[in-house]
C-alpha cells in the first residue's frame, strides 16, 4: 500500500526492505517506532509525513505522531463525546496550512490540530455531508475532495466538499452504477492520494488512474496494461449486491479486480 507525502517520495505500510522492489525504490529508509503503553500500534490504516513528522491512524489507537528517529511524541485527540474528540474516526487529512483535520462522520465534524497536538477548532458540518466517508484529499484552494462508500443506492463515491467563510457545500463528482445490500462498502482501501502531480482517484474495476483537474471533474491520467477483461458500466450496473464476493465472482469471471481491494 502506498501513499506519496509532500516531504518523501513514497511511504510504505507494512512492509521491510526485503519487501520492496529495488526496481522502483532507489532509496529506502526503515524507521522503527517506539513501542509504549500509548504508542502501541495494531492495525495501521494511514500514514502521512509532514514536517519530518511521522503521522498513522491505527484503527485501535487514533491518530498518533512520531518523528523521523521513530520517537512517540503525541496523539491527535481521542474517543469521546468532548468537541475535540471523536465518535468514529473515518480518516485524516493535512491541510495547505499543514493542520490535521480529523474526519468523524457520526458526529458530521471536522477536528482541526496542529501537527504539534495542539487542538485547534471544531467545524460541525450539515448532516449528512461526511456520510460513508472513506478518504479525503485536500484541492489547491483548500476545498475537500471526498470519497465514500457505496450503501444500497446511494454511490456518491467521489464529491467536492466547497468551503466558504464556514459555510459547508457538497457538490457530486462521481456516481457508480454499484450498489449494495444494507452495507457500507468501500471501492478500495486507498482509492485516493495526492501526490506532487495532484490528486490522483482510482474507480471500482477500472485499470485507469483518474485526476482530479479542480473543475469538479475527473479525468484519465493514465492506464495500467492488462490481460484481463475490463468491467464496462453495463456489467458494474448488474453488481446489485456489490462485496468483496462480487470483487472476486468477477475476477474469476476473467475481470480486472482493481488496484487496491
Amino acid at each position: 500500500n502506498i501513499q506519496q507525502s509532500s516531504e518523501i517520495n513514497y511511504v510504505i505500510l507494512g512492509f521491510g526492505e526485503e519487501g520492496c522492489n529495488k526496481d522502483i525504490f532507489t532509496d529506502i529508509d526503515i524507521v522503527p517506532l517506539e513501542y509504549s503503553e500509548n504508542s502501541a500500534l495494531s492495525a495501521i490504516k494511514q500514514i502521512a509525513v509532514v514536517d519530518s513528522t511521522i503521522i498513522i491512524r491505527d484503527g485501535q489507537s487514533g491518530v498518533l505522531c512520531f518523528n523521523m528517529e521513530g520517537k512517540y511524541l503525541h496523539r491527535l485527540s481521542h474517543k469521546g463525546r468532548a468537541k475535540n474528540e471523536y465518535i468514529r474516526l473515518n480518516t485524516f487529512v493535512v491541510n495547505n496550512q499543514n493542520e490535521v483535520l480529523l474526519f468523524d462522520s457520526f458526529s458530521n465534524k471536522i477536528i482541526y490540530y496542529n501537527i504539534n497536538g495542539s487542538y485547534i477548532k471544531t467545524e460541525r458540518l450539515p448532516q449528512g455531508i461526511l456520510s460513508e466517508t472513506n478518504m479525503c484529499a485536500i484541492t489547491e484552494n483548500g476545498d475537500i475532495l471526498q470519497n465514500s462508500n457505496i450503501i444500497n443506492d446511494k454511490s456518491d463515491i467521489y464529491s467536492l466538499i466547497c468551503t466558504d467563510q464556514n459555510s459547508y457545500s457538497k457538490d457530486i463528482i462521481h456516481t457508480s452504477p454499484l450498489r449494495t445490500k444494507d452495507v457500507s462498502m468501500p471501492i478500495g482501501e486507498f482509492p485516493i492520494s495526492k501526490t506532487t502531480e495532484g490528486i490522483k482517484l482510482l474507480l471500482p474495476m477500472s485499470n485507469v488512474v483518474y485526476e482530479f483537474t479542480g473543475n469538479n471533474k475527473i479525468t484519465p491520467s493514465f492506464a495500467i496494461a492488462t490481460e484481463a477483461r475490463i468491467a464496462n458500466e453495463g456489467v458494474l450496473s448488474q453488481q446489485n449486491d456489490f462485496s468483496i464476493f462480487s470483487i472476486l465472482d468477477l475476477k474469476e469471471r476473467g475481470y480486472f479486480s482493481g488496484f487496491s481491494s
